[in-house]
């Protein structure tokens, strides 16, 4: 095995753990079998705690790309949405990624109880002017026995009954602001328009390269995303 995905909700919210297995991978790749030396690992993360100690830790263990539930660009949603992070800490951990040449992966979700279409607009046009690798946009969905779900459904939110549509890259409710799900879903596809451009492209070609990791990146997939598509490709 020459990478691996660790897919754990909480990789990075105990320092102590994470650090641990930093000081392991590191000591792998001092072995003499070259598969251990050029072993490489992805994770998800909070961007909380993504702070510079961390993210260099984590860069001389191999960590060639990360997950981050960015999911707006508006303290005011975030706070609503009981997200212990911020705008700032969302900022500083793309800028730290960068510095230490670590793919990033921001995942938003649009269309929050509480979104407006200026919170809405300002998250995509704050996501395509940042230094992020890849995005994904999500429709926020009030699956059923959510607390989403019971505040959607106090507000008559909900346009969309039929749960086999329930998934991240359907627009489900309207916001309490006005914003329509069919807004909603218009706003992800602009997302992804303005997000995945030529620049953009050219800037991954880049650090691919300069990782020494091979591009054969779908890209006709990675634009046309749902959710019934993995993104594990990116990393391989």
């Amino acid at each position: 095995v020459s990478q691996i995905t660790l897919w754990d909700e909480g990789t990075t919210f105990q320092k102590s753990f994470i650090k641990e297995l930093c000081d392991g991978l590191i000591e792998l790749r001092k072995s003499k079998d070259e598969r251990l030396r050029n072993f490489v690992w992805t994770t998800r993360s909070t961007t909380a705690l993504l702070d510079e100690e961390i993210v260099e830790k984590m860069n001389r263990s191999g960590l060639s790309g990360i997950t981050l539930g960015i999911e707006s660009f508006s303290d005011a949603i975030l706070e609503k949405v009981e997200k212990r992070i911020s705008v700032d800490s969302n900022y500083e951990a793309i800028r730290l990624l960068k510095k230490y040449n670590i793919i990033s992966i921001g995942h938003f979700i649009l269309g929050h109880v509480q979104d407006t279409n200026h919170s809405i607009e300002y998250t995509i046009e704050s996501a395509v002017n940042s230094d992020l690798n890849f995005a994904q946009f999500y429709c926020a969905v009030p699956y059923p026995g959510t607390k989403l779900h019971d505040r959607a459904t106090s507000l008559n939110l909900i346009r969309e009954t039929d749960l086999t549509k329930y998934e991240l890259s359907n627009p489900i409710m309207d916001t309490m602001h006005g914003v329509s799900h069919i807004e909603i879903g218009n706003y992800r596809k602009a997302a992804l328009t303005k997000f995945w451009t030529p620049e953009r492209w050219q800037k991954i070609d880049e650090l691919l390269n300069k990782k020494g990791l091979p591009n054969n990146i779908r890209k006709d997939k990675l634009k046309k995303w749902n959710s019934k598509i993995k993104t594990d490709f990116i990393f391989k």
